[in-house]
């Protein structure tokens, strides 16, 4: 079992998406929110996520909710996954290798993209005011 962080960045009614690259060691091309491992605890490791991933810092972030720890199963391992909420005022951020594009979308647009196990769910754990079928 491995924990995880996942950080879904929101700007006004919409929530930032990154496709992972090909370096990656799971999911690769696979959309997702911000995420990683968990090396500390978990909103130390993903407030270090989401400035690794994005170029934000803690100061650019406002946490509003930390969701229900979700399990997740993935490519030969299975997931502990820890779901935070945070709001963010600017829409330009910085890639790292890790990713190689990223978009803001309404969150019922989910559906629509190959996605890494059982984002839905997670982004539902933070955003349970939207409907995301």
């Amino acid at each position: 079992m491995r924990d995880v962080v996942t950080a879904v960045l929101k700007r006004g009614d919409k929530i930032l998406l990154v496709k992972r690259g090909v370096l990656v060691n799971t999911f690769k091309e696979k959309w997702s929110c911000i995420s990683g491992r968990m090396e500390s605890t978990p909103l130390e490791s993903v407030l270090k996520e989401i400035y690794e991933e994005t170029g934000l810092s803690s100061n650019q972030v406002t946490l509003v909710k930390e969701g229900k720890v979700l399990q997740a199963r993935g490519e030969h391992i299975q997931f502990r996954v820890h779901p935070f909420l945070f709001e963010v005022n600017c829409s330009e951020i910085r890639l790292n290798w890790e990713n190689t594009e990223y978009r803001w979308v309404h969150p019922e647009e989910i559906g629509t993209y190959e996605t890494v196990p059982r984002l839905r769910e997670t982004i539902e754990s933070v955003l349970n005011e939207w409907d995301l079928t």
